[in-house]
């Protein structure tokens, strides 16, 4: 069973699942600033208050960059993690210390690519198939015929 509490702007600040409690803070700008998970049994925490990381099951700090973009995730288990972001605000990059660098790479569109720019394949129609298993040709309002 789960119970939640939120705050005057409806944010959840507190969450229960069983045996675990958990807290979440937001900055002025109203972007999730940190969350703690503590055992039940804990001491109470405050509505706003943020506990220490020493004793939580899990402990997480958000970094904001000043488009709204979380630059960083401090992970208590996984180590921090930096997210980098291009000028249209397209996610390009994830490092970290669980994390090989991994890069991101969209076409004009908007669209996610493979890698390093290369595109999703040679798509010939919205099956995702290439043509060469097929008979047939197409018409001429470009529609593949049987």
């Amino acid at each position: 069973m789960s119970e939640y509490e939120r705050d005057s702007l409806h944010r959840q600040i507190m969450r229960t699942q069983g045996q675990l409690a958990t807290y979440s803070g937001y900055d002025d700008d109203g972007l999730l600033s940190w969350q703690r998970s503590l055992a039940s049994g804990s001491a109470p925490v405050l509505p706003g208050q943020r506990p220490a990381r020493q004793g939580c099951v899990t402990s997480r700090d958000y970094y904001w960059n000043n488009h709204g973009e979380v630059g960083t995730i401090d992970d208590g288990l996984r180590g921090s993690v930096v997210y980098s972001y291009d000028r249209s605000g397209y996610l390009t990059g994830r490092s970290g210390q669980m994390y090989d660098h991994d890069r991101y790479y969209y076409d004009k569109a908007g669209n996610l690519l493979d890698n390093e720019g290369q595109g999703a394949g040679n798509l010939l129609d919205n099956e995702g198939q290439s043509g060469s298993d097929r008979t047939g040709g197409r018409d001429k309002f470009i529609f593949v015929c049987a």
